[in-house]
């Protein structure tokens, strides 16, 4: 019976244990309403391991709001007892440490942050449990995990607990560093030009409970040499080709950006961070590094042969590579030094004015794009004897025997086509459908050296042989025109704009973008117009952001995928598939058209830009509705892009049925920096090559339609030329850092496509009475030193501890009170002086100097350059601290004036010598068929 009483005893006492737990802890929080303060715990995401975090200054992760709730009680001193558990570790404030008391006051609340709580977060104030203080302080870190903070308030005398428990919680992680989308890994980009590539990734940690809210990213670029190097390696160890950060997640690498090489690899990883500096992901931040290879290498033309076609011209030809864009020929007299060169983008040009029985070396380097290719090998050419019997003029044409017999191919251009004895060079060529061409060319007459005279045909046919044998072939007559003496077989002025150019790709004014995939389709997101997403064949979508313009609206966005297919975006949201090439809609007559356009510089253009001032060096003249229209020039880098302000005469809106077009198709434009203009983009293509941009409008008369040109730009692309400049201050001259010079010389000198390489070198001491003898009249006076300046310069020169740079040019920085102008600079010389006390703008003073040394620049007021009086212009040739650069010296920078002579006095003589002009006067409609006698040449000698 007694066991069986206990056993019931048992019994009972564990079904009243829950209950007495429950009352227990019900009393507990009855008496905790009683506690005098009130405790509120706040741990704010993103969370960080590092304990130090939550004791920084600037931190408010962790926040701790006391409060006083006796209000007739006007202070009370207090102190704190912090405990923050996970994980199997548990760290307390120390029971001993006795921190700086806490003031409350009854019923103001009181907010503590990390400046506040660090004394009390300070690992020696804190107990460790479940590890040691020296094992945590190995790392300062915790694991990752689920974590409480729990903080309780004691009276600062008798240490009892007068609050209750705040606690907070929070799930301290790691999170995953980003993800690549694009380009893939290992995959080929697409090499354009502008190069435009698309580098995106997605972020890991936007979902994770510890997202950080201010993440940015850190992008690095870094070219792999040797291509089979451990891009881990190469990444860690070499200097990366480009580095930027950004918060979005994509990056456009385009035209601005340092430029990339056709067959080169690539490495590059992202690393995300928390801007504020805590230690919020995984490996740092660092993603996989990702390889790409930019396109193909721009290798060397292949099968380069030369073929004489008489004793003074010769045919070169090569085989067109799919990379190149265009060719530049170069050859010489075998055994001299100097080589000639020809810009060509077809796959054959013929030189003429050439010596008979003369052995020629060559060589054929590829451009593509804005890249130069290397040479082909070196080879030679023996040119065939001249014929001594001599051409008469008015001889009879000899009895030549024609076949009919239609040629076995298609003519193309630079075929040459014999038509009685004379021979056509073809520049310009359209097939009928009767199997008859009509075109334009250069007959090749026995005068002067075969120099050629500009001709048109229509109907013709030609044989096996390559002679005509029916149609006709007529001279091109103008008052105006002259002989053709030039080399250049794709135009037959020099200066005139390019009519044709059938590999030049069409300028795109607007965000062109490469994919390395192949897509389905194209559209805009109801809810965010900021974004296009494509889709590809798998399912796949991607976004890729829009940019913006000045205004804020969107940019024209040309997509091309990895079939070569193409989507345009508009600024408004309108998607078309394939080029966007539709012409502006018709006037309804051209009394309608009562306007001009008139193109002029963007505020923000890269190059360089010349109107008509002065009519000395206008060169371009049209009629547009009756009136003159002088044309202005645009200067543009080879395989570079730029833009142009269009604005209609008397019109406040930009009338909407303008159109612009060069030779290779339609311009792209938008709307500008207000209704009244038009931004134009403009794309350099060939070296040297002048290509017409028009504005024109459409006109409907009766059935037909009718262009009318409204507008005229001329476009000139130069290759860049790049120099180097040294600056060395004299006595502690004062000299503006590097890159302030840098950037305002190559913003001056890019007018004429001229890039500086800026060195300032450490001061140079020389005795005062050196510095006061260093003057000699005007700037520009001599094309060589004066003794004293030559002295100062070998002096220079001499020093055993100096390097001379043979390519750079070196500017001395003088303080010289005894000076009579602001510098001094020989032409085509290497060094040069700068007083920088008499010299406002001592950068633009040095642009000056250079301007006579680098590029035997005349002054624009000297007899020579004559365009206005003195300190009239903004010209940089100017004594008026202007820095424009028109056209002509634009020109003059690649073909430089020769000078001659050791006094210049701003008159810089000319070399001597005669100038021959050869004017043959062709009456109008006279055919070749008939010999030369209509003929009459004039030798004029000057």
């Amino acid at each position: 019976m007694a066991i069986q009483a206990s056993s019931n005893i048992k019994s009972a006492m564990k079904k009243l244990l829950p209950i007495l737990f429950f009352l227990l802890s019900c009393c507990h929080v009855a008496l905790s309403q009683d506690y005098p303060v009130q405790v509120t715990t706040i741990v704010t995401p993103p969370y960080s391991l590092y304990l130090s975090d939550y004791a920084s200054p600037e931190s408010n992760t962790l926040q701790v709001m006391l409060q006083l709730k006796e209000l007739d009680r006007p202070e009370y001193r207090v102190k704190l007892r912090i405990t923050i558990e996970g994980q199997g570790i548990s760290l307390r404030t120390k029971a001993t440490f006795v921190p700086r008391a806490i003031v409350l006051q009854g019923g103001v609340p009181e907010m503590l942050t990390g400046a506040d709580l660090s004394a009390y977060l300070n690992p020696n104030n804190m107990d460790f449990l479940g590890t040691t203080q020296q094992a945590f302080m190995r790392t300062g870190m915790f694991p990752e995990g689920f974590y409480t903070f729990k903080v309780e308030v004691l009276d600062y005398v008798r240490n009892v607990v007068v609050s209750n428990a705040g606690v907070g919680n929070a799930f301290i992680i790691l999170n995953d560093p980003p993800l690549i989308n694009l380009p893939f890994n290992n995959d080929k980009v697409v090499a354009t030009d502008p190069q435009n590539i698309i580098f995106s990734w997605t972020p890991r940690h936007t979902a994770s409970p510890n997202a950080a809210f201010s993440t940015e990213y850190e992008f690095t670029l870094v070219e792999l040499y040797p291509e089979n190097r451990n891009p881990n390696d190469a990444i860690r160890a070499a200097n990366s080709i480009y580095t930027t950060t950004t918060s979005a997640t994509s990056l456009n690498y385009g035209i601005i950006e340092p430029l990339l090489i056709p067959g080169r690899k690539y490495a590059f990883r992202i690393r995300a961070y928390d801007v504020s500096g805590k230690d919020l992901f995984k490996n740092n931040g660092y993603s996989e590094v990702n390889v790409f290879q930019f396109g193909d290498a721009c290798v060397a033309p292949l099968k380069v042969k030369a073929d004489p076609l008489d004793p003074v011209r010769i045919k070169f030809s090569w085989e067109q590579q799919d990379v190149h864009t265009s060719y530049s020929l170069e050859f010489r007299k075998e055994g001299t030094s100097t080589w000639e060169q020809q810009n060509v983008i077809n796959d054959a040009v013929i030189v003429p004015g050439l010596q008979g029985n003369t052995t020629y070396e060559y060589r054929v380097q590829g451009q593509c794009g804005s890249i130069q290719g290397p040479f082909s090998t070196l080879a030679t050419v023996i040119t065939p004897a001249s014929d001594t019997s001599a051409f008469v003029c008015g001889a009879p044409v000899p009895e030549i025997e024609i076949n009919t017999t239609p040629l076995d191919r298609d003519l193309r251009l630079l075929d040459i086509i014999k038509t009685a004895d004379f021979e056509v060079i073809i520049t310009d060529l359209t097939a009928n459908g009767d199997g008859s061409y009509k075109g334009t060319g250069r007959a090749m007459v026995p005068w002067f050296k075969l120099a050629g005279i500009r001709v048109k045909f229509s109907d013709i046919k030609v044989n096996q042989d390559l002679r005509v044998f029916s149609g006709n072939v007529t001279t091109i007559y103008s008052k105006d025109s002259r002989f053709v003496l030039s080399a250049d077989l794709s135009s037959d002025d020099p200066e005139a704009p390019d009519t044709g150019s059938p590999t030049a790709p069409p300028a795109f004014n607007g965000m062109d973008t490469v994919l390395t995939v192949p897509i389905t389709n194209v559209t805009i997101p109801s809810g965010n117009n900021a974004v296009i997403v494509v889709t590809t064949p798998t399912g796949q979508t991607f976004e890729i952001p829009r940019e913006r313009n000045e205004d804020g609206t969107f940019r024209d966005t040309r997509i091309t995928d990895a079939n070569g297919d193409t989507w345009t975006v508009s600024s408004g949201g309108d998607i078309q598939r394939g080029p966007n090439v539709a012409p502006p809609p018709a006037y309804a007559s051209r009394d309608s058209v009562n306007f001009r356009v008139n193109f002029a510089a963007l505020e923000n253009q890269y190059y360089g830009f010349d109107s008509k001032h002065f009519q000395e060096v206008a060169e371009d003249k049209i009629n547009i509705n009756g009136e003159d229209y002088w044309i202005a020039w645009k200067s543009v880098e080879t395989g570079r892009q730029d833009y142009v302000s269009a604005t209609a005469s008397g019109q406040t809106t930009f009338p909407a049925k303008v159109g612009f077009k060069t030779s290779n198709g339609p311009a792209m434009h938008e709307t500008g920096s207000s209704a009244a203009f038009r931004r134009v983009s403009v794309m350099g293509l060939v070296d040297q090559q002048v290509e017409a941009l028009t504005a024109y409008v459409r006109v409907q008369e009766g059935q037909n339609t009718e262009e009318v040109q409204v507008g005229r730009l001329n476009v000139k692309a130069y290759d860049k030329v790049q120099k180097k400049v040294i600056v060395v201050p004299v006595n502690n001259a004062s000299v503006p850092a590097a890159s302030a010079i840098s950037e305002q010389l190559n913003n001056i000198y890019a007018q004429a496509v001229v890039g500086w390489e800026v060195i300032v070198e450490p001061s140079i001491t020389v005795e005062e009475s050196v510095i006061q003898n260093l003057d000699a009249g005007v700037s520009g006076m001599l094309s060589s030193f004066p003794e004293n300046m030559m002295s100062f310069v070998r002096t220079f020169r001499n020093d055993v501890n100096r390097f001379i740079d043979g390519d750079a040019y070196y500017i001395f920085m003088v303080n010289n009170p005894n000076a009579g102008r602001a510098g001094f600079m020989p032409f085509n010389r290497k060094f040069g002086f700068v007083y920088t006390n008499k010299s406002t703008n001592v950068i633009t003073t040095l642009a000056h100097e250079l301007g006579h040394g680098a590029f035997n620049l005349r002054h624009t007021f000297s007899p020579e350059a004559m365009l206005a009086a003195e300190g009239t212009t903004d010209n940089l040739m100017d004594y008026n601290n202007g820095t424009k650069l028109k056209k002509y010296q634009w020109d003059l920078v690649r073909n430089q004036e020769t000078i001659n002579g050791w006094f210049e006095d701003d008159r810089k003589r000319l070399m001597g010598g005669l100038r021959m002009i050869v004017r043959v006067l062709i009456h109008q409609g006279s055919t070749l068929l008939n010999g030369c006698n209509k003929y009459d040449a004039l030798l004029f000698l000057m």
